[in-house]
This record gives C-alpha cells, structure tokens and sequence, in this order.
C-alpha cells in the first residue's frame, strides 16, 4: 500500500495557510487486484525541519498511533504554531490486518501572518499617478548571503499585481490575487522567493494596476463602488528571509521607488465596459526590473491607509490554462486585419507587429463576427521607433473570438498571434463518455462554458458585460464544479466572499463578491446551500461552523419577510424577488404569482437545509426551530397555491410542479399526481423539450436525478429542436448563452444545471447522505434506453471512484473500482442476487461483495475496496 496525495487544508504543499490548526488529509492506494483494503490506525508527525522528520521525529507534534479509519481533515493537536511558521509532516498507517504500511513522502506547509500585527510595512502607492495608469514599485537591498533556511514573500494589493525580483517574475500566477470585497478586505499571496535571491545586491520589483479598484458597477454616473479607498493601486509586501540564526525582514515602506509603467488601463470598469489596456512600446524603461537599474529619479511612494482585512489567497491562481491558435489572420483593408481565433474563449490576445514608427494600433475583442468589438473590449499598442510592438494583455481580460487590428499608417503587418483561455488553474478530477455523442458534446460545452466563466476567484455570469459573481447563476454550476474540479479552495474562499457582503440588518445581496446585482432569494440563497454542498462532497465541517452565524442572520431577515402563517412575502423592486429566469416561455418577474411560488419553495429548501446544518453543528435548538418554520410554511404554501382537485400549483408548468416536489412541499397523497404532472409537461405539452430557464434547469434535473429519472432527463437533452441544448449546438454555440433562443452574451451560466446530471446520474455516483465527504458512497448506474454504454469517474479525497457500464446481449455489464479505505453501495438491475455474477463467479464467492438488500428492482451491494466486474 502506498501513501500519496498528503494534503493540509485540502491543498497540496501550500504556503500561507490562514489558520494555526491545519487539518491532515491522505490518500492510500494499492493494487486494484486487491481487495477490502482498509486503514485501521495511523500516525502523523509534524517537525521543523526535515532532518528531524527523516529520523521519525517530530518536534511539533506525534500523534503517536491513533486507532482509526479516517484519512481525511485530521486536525493538528500539536505544540503552538505562530504566524510565518514552517513545517514539514509525514504520515504512516495501519492496514485492516494490523500491519504497518510504510512512512510517506514528506510534505509541507506554512502559516500565513494571521493577525493584523503581523504585518510590519505600510500600504504604498504612487500619489502622482492616475487609477487607470499601470505603476512600477522597486527597492533594492543586499544579502551578505543567501539565505538558508527559507524567504518567503507575503504580497496583498488593492487591484493586481506582478512579483519580480533580479528581473525573473517570480510563479506563474496571473491577475493576481484574487478579486475581493474592497469594502472588507484584500487578499495576500504567499511566494516562495528563495531560489530568486542573490548575494549581494538584489531588487525587489512589482507591477501594479488598479482591477477591481476602479469598479463603477452599474452606477449610471460611473462613480466608484469603493469610494473609500483614496486610490488604487495599493500594495502590502513583506519579505522574510530566514538563517540559522537571523531573520532579515524587508517590508513597503514610503522609500520604495515608484514609476509609470508603459501600459495602462483604457475604457472603464464596470457594467458594460471592462475595457481593455494601452501599451506604449516607447516608455518602457529597459531593465526597470534589474538591480543595475538607475532608480534615483524615481518618485517616493506614498503611505496609505484603506483599512482592510488581509487574507490568504490560497485558491488556484489565474494561469495561462490554453493556448489558442488562430484559424486565419485576414487582411480586411491596408492596415487593417481580421482576427479569428476559431473559438470563443475568455483570456488574452498576444499580438507581434510590424507597421509605421509610433503608430497607434488598436486590438478589438468580439465574441460576434460581424461587431469589431462589443462591450468596449478595445486594446491598444504604440508602436516603438523601430515600427515594431508586442501587445498582450496583462492587467485585465476579455471574452473574445474575432480580434480587428487596426492601425492609422500607411502599412502594419502582423508577424504573429496567440490566445490564452486564463482562468482559475483547477485540478480536473472528473470525466464523462458516453454512447450518444450530443450528450458528449453537450458535457463538454458546459464544462467549457464553466471554466471560461471561473476567472478571478469566482464564478461570474458573463466575462464580458457585467462579470459579477452571482449566487442565482452559481447554484447552477455548483454540482458540476464539485463532480469534476478540485473546487474546495475556490468554493470555500469564495464562501468568505458571501459573509463580508452581508449587510448589518442580515440581508445579503445577490452577487459576491462584487456588489450590485438584481436576482431574488435563490441568488442571496447561494450563502446557505454553496457550504452545505462543499461539506457533503468534502467533509469540511470547520466551513459551516464559520459561515454558520451568517447563514442564520440571513434567515432571520428572510423570516421578517413572512406574514404570520410563515408565507414569505413579495419584499423589495424588480430586481429583488425574482422567480425562474430566462425560460423559454419568458422570466417570472418578481411581482408574478409564479415567483411568489417559486421564492417560498426555495425558502422552504433553505430552511431544511438550515435544520440538517444545525443537526451536523450539534444546535439542536436551531434545527427544530428550522424544523418548525418548514412544517408552517408547507402548510402556507399548499394552502395558497395547491389546487386539491387537480393537483396542481398555479398549473403544470414544469417549474410549478418541481419547485414543489423537491422542496417536500406536496402532501404524500398528491406526490404521484404532482410528479405525473411533470412528466406529461415534458413529454406531452412540451413534447420531449424544457420549459425552465436559469434556476428551473438545475432544479429539474436535480429532483429527476435524486429520483432515478434518467430516462426523462435524456429526453430533454437530447433534443435538437428549440429550445434545447441540441438547438443551440445545431446554431454553433461551443458555449451557453445567456437566452435558450441564443444571445449577445455567449458564455453564460444560466444553463449549466445539467452538469451535475452526467456523473451523478448517468454513473449513478453519489454521496450518501448524512455521509460526508464520499469514504461510504453509492453507485447507481443509470441505464438509459438511449445510451448502450457510459463511462466516468470521480476522483474524491479517497482515490478514484469509476463506473464503466455497458449493455450487452443477455444484460449489462458495471466495471467499478471502489478507492482503498472506502465502501459503495452498489445497485444493478436484477430481479434476484442469483443472477449477479462478478469476474464470472456467482456473488456468494466473490471476496468484498456483500448483497444486503433489494429495492426497486435493484439488488444492494456492498462492494469493498478494489477493481471489481459485475454482470447482470
């Protein structure tokens, strides 16, 4: 048995962590020939150095044996750790026989500076520069020596910034750090900085621009949203150099060196317009990076206070995650050329040029071909004396497919071109295949549109027209992102994003981090069931008992929007309670019946989902106050909405017969009329098509596939015709727009609700509930008419869970592979056990397979640890 994967916080090896009680987490493997391998204890050192930890021990803490099963989120119960700590830790563990498995690698970590005292230097910017000009921050030092145990930078910025030091960029991160809510806090990145150092003299230098500094939202006035900041760019630094016996420390101060850099930003900062960036070949100062440069006529940087929290940014940072070549580079007029990139994609155009000495070239972004650029996404590059110029973008980013460059002499040649997709570098631990290749196609897509939306730290509704991290439209990638991306770090920081937007009276708006926004309860909503799902697929229970306290003053302001039998009432504008969004037959406007609806069903979601939180939290109080408002407001609900005699709520409208359902709103006896309801909607009425838009899409194909219903979701996805995601295929879409019919804004969110369908229902792979974090699990194959084979799998905190099935003559046969130290409930289509085989055996001789039971036509398996193949 091997021991890998060592993680703390979730995070391989990460620096900077923002708390002095890590949780451990492993992952065992072996053989996938043997079976029902189980860990029975382990033993975790942690030290300060890693001679110590190589001679097995460990100075900070030894969990000596400890007797038990679990690999995953093991707190730290060692000495005190202080901010800016090291360490190294490894771990050994026991197998079900009671025999020891070897030491692991070694593994490491660092604590952030996790108090407001740790941070010695000031916030510093250049006091003559505008918000929009790109600045240059430098500073020299010298080192008798390099050091030798560590130097560790910590660099936290209003807007993005750029590390180099001796004229290497240091990591290759970008649009660093993370956006945040700058009425609250920024964030800080922690860089290992030590094979950059020189002895001697060295140079600490940073590119700065202003991002999210400048955000004017959708003021009419173009005023700024954080208009308490004094200016940006901003930068926080602090560098930490380590020896045997001295530290030197060297933090931003008022005589660091500042400087324009040759870019800047153009256009604006908001609604409709994120611009885009100048760069003028001519200003830029050939080895401002370097220690020999001459930085005398440099001006002083200046102090500043913004006030802010400075935290960890421990997620997948912004990288260049693919390159995209051009299909063809076509003159359109002298000076003029037409760029397709053959896809649409949100990142960077890399652009080398030749024309006229200072010609003035713009770089216009359009996702639609027949528009040079839409949402002012313009560039521009100043040529040099020479004629020639390289733009790329460094400081902002665009959603794009076609690129018009053009200049204003008399030639311009383009020597070379390249696009970047940027966005947040995720693990990919998810797959899907099928038979069907629309279907194929149609996981793809929305993988694709996922990642193109998922740049900066949060899952946005469009890149290019108002790029804010809505809740509505996030809930429908949320199971999509779980099944297929390592996404605990980026959905866990973003949690943080939804507790500092909530307002004093407990309301919280319906985008975070970034604030404005219409939407309704579903979209505020995102702050309760966001955790819950990332504590189902992990295990984090440390994440609700942190969002806890916010969840439930958003609840109580909920319920001072109720009228006495609990009803939630129509509360705020417009934009304030809207319902479904983007249906085919239209949106459910906020004071429609239809969102009166649909918000008190999801209120009523939400207070289960508070009651199940509460239970895990051991607030035993809270979850039968919970328990209490659902049973009043199922009563209300029924009693103003549900049609006795027929069984209907307003009509049979898909999303009036789901929202419902899910929610446990219909009365037993109606459940099988209501769900007879849904089924005649899609097949009959809508003939085989949706009828939802934004939220009903993810919500039917949530409740059809918790039912087992593959049979129904396949028939609404495997439609070509409007509307449909067939259709939208058929018109060229490689991304979802914003509007089933198609829409300006290519890559939106709304229609990503059939993510979570693919592997949790098609595979059948699924947590078992009140089981967090996937150690027990089931595997439900779901066998569609339409489909003859499937294949998957789903890389969990364990290993990997895989599901291959196939229908052949006389039955089907299910290759799964169960992770070590780990069970699935298996369930395949028999009428009896008897005639289950595996390997070709019968059951009752097969070593880690155990029938327990039968349901629905289904014979139960509990299949331990291993490669196993069953023939039904």
């Amino acid at each position: 048995m091997l021991l890998k994967n060592l993680r703390v916080e979730y995070i391989k090896n990460p620096l900077g962590i923002g708390t002095n009680v890590p949780r451990f987490s492993w992952e065992l493997e072996a053989p996938v020939d043997v079976r029902g391998v189980k860990q029975s204890a382990y033993r975790i050192l942690v030290a300060t150095d890693i001679k110590l930890l190589e001679g097995d021990t460990g100075d900070l803490w030894d969990s000596k044996r400890v007797d038990s099963n679990a690999s995953v989120s093991i707190e730290y119960a060692g000495a005190g750790l202080a901010s800016g700590q090291y360490a190294v830790w490894k771990v050994m563990v026991w197998d079900q026989e009671g025999q020891p498995v070897s030491w692991s690698e070694a593994a490491m970590f660092t604590i952030g500076l996790l108090d407001a005292s740790d941070w010695h230097g000031s916030w510093i910017g250049m006091a003559s520069a505008a918000e929009k000009e790109h600045i240059w921050v430098r500073k020299t030092f010298t080192l008798e020596r390099i050091p030798t145990i560590r130097a560790l930078a910590y660099m936290g910025s209003v807007g993005y910034h750029e590390l180099y030091i001796n004229g290497a960029k240091v990591g290759d991160q970008l649009l660093a750090p993370s956006v945040s809510n700058l009425q609250v806090r920024a964030h800080y990145v922690t860089y290992d900085i030590q094979d950059y150092l020189q002895e001697g003299k060295n140079v600490i230098a940073l590119w700065l621009a202003a991002g999210w500094a400048m955000y004017t939202g959708a003021n009419e006035d173009r005023s700024k949203v954080y208009d308490h900041i004094e200016k940006g760019p901003l930068v926080i630094g602090q560098f930490d150099m380590q020896y045997e016996n001295e530290q030197i420390l060297i933090t931003t101060k008022e005589d660091w060196k500042c400087a324009l850099s040759p870019s800047k930003h153009i256009g604006g900062w908001g609604n409709n317009d994120f611009g885009g960036e100048q760069y003028d070949s001519n200003k830029y100062q050939e080895g401002w990076n370097h220690v020999e440069f001459a930085d005398e006529n440099w001006e002083s940087a200046t102090s500043y206070s913004p006030g802010l929290l400075l935290s960890p940014d421990l997620i997948p940072p912004n990288r260049r995650c693919e390159v995209v070549s051009p299909i063809s580079v076509i003159p359109i007029e002298r000076a003029k050329w037409k760029v397709d990139m053959g896809k649409l994609f949100t990142g960077w155009i890399e652009v080398e040029l030749k024309g006229s000495p200072g010609d003035k070239v713009t770089l216009a972004a359009s996702s639609d071909e027949s528009l040079e650029y839409d949402f002012n996404q313009v560039n521009e590059i100043i040529l040099d004396n020479n004629g020639r110029g390289r733009f790329s973008n460094r400081f902002t980013y665009q959603e794009f497919r076609f690129i018009t460059i053009q200049g204003t002499g008399e030639e311009l040649s383009i020597l070379g071109s390249t696009g970047y997709r940027i966005g947040n570098d995720f693990t990919r631990v998810g797959s899907f295949e099928c038979s069907e290749p629309l279907i194929n196609n149609i996981y793809r897509y929305t993988l694709n549109t996922y990642v193109n939306l998922t740049t900066g730290g949060m899952t946005v509704d469009c890149p290019n027209r108002e790029r804010k991290g809505y809740g509505g439209d996030a809930h429908t990638s949320l199971e999509l992102s779980l099944m297929n991306y390592d996404s605990h770090a980026y959905l866990a920081r973003w949690a943080q994003d939804w507790c500092d937007v909530q307002q004093p009276d407990g309301w919280v708006p319906h985008t975070a981090p970034t604030i404005q926004g219409g939407g309704g309860p579903a979209w505020s909503g995102y702050l309760v069931m966001m955790p819950w799902e990332v504590y189902q697929t992990y295990g984090d229970l440390r994440l609700l008992e942190r969002v806890y306290p916010f969840m439930k003053n958003w609840m109580k302001w909920i319920l001072s929007r109720t009228q006495e039998d609990g009803l939630l009432l129509k509360f705020g504008g417009y934009w304030d309670f809207i319902g479904d969004w983007l249906t085919p037959h239209g949106s459910e406007e906020a004071a429609s019946p239809d969102a009166l609806l649909f918000n008190n069903c999801y209120y009523l979601l939400c207070l289960r989902t508070m009651s199940d939180i509460s239970s895990r939290l051991e607030l035993t109080e809270d979850a039968e106050d919970y328990v209490r408002q659902a049973d009043r407001l199922v009563q209300a609900i029924n009693a103003r909405f549900l049609d006795p005699e027929r069984s209907t709520y307003i009509g049979t409208r898909q999303i009036h017969c789901v929202m419902p359902l899910l929610s446990q709103a219909v009365p037993q006896e109606h459940v099988d009329i209501v769900r007879g309801n849904l089924r005649d909607e899609i097949l009959i009425h809508q003939k085989g098509h949706l009828d939802t838009g934004l939220h009903g899409t993810y919500y039917m194909t949530k409740y059809l596939t918790e039912q087992d219903d593959n049979e129904l979701i396949f028939k609404y996805a495997s439609q070509t015709s409007f509307p449909g995601y067939g259709y939208l295929i058929s018109q060229g879409y490689q991304t979802w727009p914003e509007y089933w019919e198609g829409a300006p804004s290519k890559i939106h969110g709304c229609f990503n609700g059939i993510g979570g369908w693919f592997q949790r229902g098609v595979l059948g792979i699924r947590n078992i509930p009140g089981l967090p974090g996937y150690q027990q699990f089931v595997i439900k194959p779901g066998v569609i008419s339409g489909m003859t084979w499937a294949s998957g799998h789903y890389e969990t905190l364990y290993g990997k869970i895989e599901c291959i099935w196939t229908k052949e003559e006389g039955g089907l046969v299910c290759s799964i592979t169960v992770p070590v130290n780990t069970q699935a409930l298996l369930y395949l289509p028999a009428a009896s056990a008897n005639l289950i085989s595996e390997g070709g055996q019968p059951l009752s001789e097969v070593k880690g397979v155990y029938v327990i039971g039968s349901e629905d036509n289904k014979i139960q398996l509990l299949v331990e640890s291993g490669a196993y193949t069953f023939q039904a």
